[in-house]
């Protein structure tokens, strides 16, 4: 009596362990050298650097040592890796002038285009900040957002930087949210050599945003408070910035 075999002979079967495991193996050297030579993603944590990013943020960064002025770059020193914004390059000279970021003695363009708002997380759930949303001509054609003050405070606060002279080897960094930067090592002038990547692009946006990211510098966006971008309500939960990510630079 013969029997009808469904599927492949018992004589034979396709070794597909090991060739999943050869695949996933592939996968992780492909992976780890991806990260090692070219980009990695990064989660933002803090608000240090909002409105460009903010908690939660998922950013792309390249892997790379140099940087130019109006970058964000990604810097380990003293044992920690934080984001900043590059605002001099060897050769600049940096100060203020009445709360306004000066580049080699010249006040750059600057006005207050409206409001920016973010939460932060609390025992009870998240609390709003809402702080005065900055656009800075950092060089013909890029504009940069920054924050400044925030709304309604009670004592009133201006942007204050001692000056400093960029020598060759360094970098002055600071960051985007200008009220709240800590000053520490990390802050001011750094070694060009503490700077291990540059970010690209904005992948995701977390719950630290009120709304949805606009577009964030670079362009040739007019300097005037009435023609910012129009920016969208996010949705419940964290969605990708664009198909292929808002641009940081």
């Amino acid at each position: 009596m013969s029997s009808l075999v469904i599927g492949p002979s018992s004589a034979y079967r396709f070794p597909w362990k090991p060739v999943l495991q050869i695949v996933g193996v592939a996968v992780l050297i492909t992976l780890g050298l991806i990260r090692m030579f070219l980009v990695e993603v990064v989660r933002v944590r803090g608000n240090m650097m909002a409105p460009a990013l903010a908690d939660g943020d998922l950013a792309l960064v390249r892997h790379a040592r140099e940087a130019g002025r109006g970058d964000i770059v990604l810097i380990e020193l003293g044992g920690e890796v934080v984001l900043r914004r590059v605002l001099g390059v060897p050769g600049d000279h940096i100060a203020t002038e009445a709360g306004v970021l000066t580049l080699n003695e010249l006040p750059i363009a600057t006005v207050v285009g409206g409001n920016f708002s973010y939460r932060e997380p609390t025992l009870r759930g998240f609390r709003t900040h809402r702080q005065q949303l900055v656009i800075e001509e950092i060089e013909p054609g890029r504009f940069l957002r920054v924050l400044g003050d925030h709304v309604g405070a009670g004592r009133p606060w201006r942007f204050v930087l001692a000056p400093a002279a960029v020598e060759p080897g360094q970098l002055f960094v600071y960051c985007d949210n200008r009220r709240e930067c800590p000053a520490d090592e990390r802050t001011g002038l750094v070694p060009a050599t503490s700077v291990v990547g540059v970010a690209q692009s904005l992948l995701w946006y977390g719950d630290a945003r009120t709304v949805a990211p606009a577009p964030l510098q670079g362009t040739t966006l007019p300097l005037t408070a009435g023609s910012l971008p129009p920016v969208v309500a996010p949705s419940a939960s964290p969605s990708p910035a664009s198909a292929t990510g808002a641009p940081l630079k």
